[in-house]
């Protein structure tokens, strides 16, 4: 899924900014990374504000858990465990904001600007109605999900990757690819008449397009950052 991809690299993004000695840029990584999360469980677009960039430590240590937590997420939703992954988003929102806070009035004021955006009063209601948002957790794209059925009468063409493509998205060299191909790595991969090998887009979370899209948002990011700019959470 494109947004876990996106998470994985902003948390990569805000661990090397942090590996070199950049905390304040790290912590903008971070914010924006907050605004993207809730807006992601919330389904709508969200600015987390704060009012100043903490100065505080933050250890690699703890960007690793947090990095980790988003995965565990991931990877709940997609076993169907959704309270599971609910309880488990909540602890990741709420890591996000310790990481945000550099006192206890400012972690207090930031869990009540960042959960506000899970309630919604429904003005419709005479009784003006306060209702909890359910954190939106859904499987990925194209997923089978228990009760639905499947059309097997029309086959479809395995779309696939060529080895320069696949190294483009993985950023390792083609010969890599081609190693990887060789020792199993992808199964189902197979070798023209030609000898070049072609790998199904099934074992790619996103597409190459996507792929360079991120690479380019996350460069941008890091060129800001390294320039002493603010990170627009609004392009992610």
């Amino acid at each position: 899924m494109i947004q876990d991809y996106m998470d994985e690299k902003l948390w990569e993004t805000a661990q090397i900014l942090l590996e070199e000695e950049r905390p304040d840029h790290a912590l903008l990584v971070i914010h924006s990374i907050a605004s993207h999360a809730i807006g992601r469980y919330s389904g709508k677009h969200v600015d987390v504000c704060i009012d100043d960039i903490p100065k505080k430590e933050v250890k690699t240590e703890q960007l690793k858990l947090m990095a980790q937590l988003s995965k565990d997420v991931s990877n709940l939703a997609s076993h169907g465990q959704y309270t599971e992954a609910q309880e488990k988003a909540m602890e990741y929102l709420d890591g996000i904001v310790s990481l945000l806070s550099s006192s206890s009035q400012e972690e207090y004021r930031l869990r009540r600007n960042l959960f506000k955006h899970l309630v919604h009063i429904d003005n419709g209601n005479t009784n003006n109605t306060v209702l909890f948002n359910t954190i939106t957790i859904s499987p990925q794209p194209g997923e089978f999900t228990p009760g639905t059925s499947v059309d097997t009468s029309v086959a479809t063409a395995v779309e696939t990757y060529t080895t320069s493509e696949v190294a483009s998205i993985l950023h390792v060299s083609d010969q890599t690819v081609r190693r990887m191909c060789e020792a199993g790595k992808f199964p189902k991969a197979e070798r023209t008449s030609g000898g070049h090998w072609r790998i199904p887009r099934e074992y790619f979370k996103v597409t190459l397009e996507q792929s360079k899209q991120i690479n380019k948002e996350l460069i941008d990011i890091r060129n800001k950052s390294e320039g002493g700019g603010e990170v627009d959470e609004f392009s992610l």
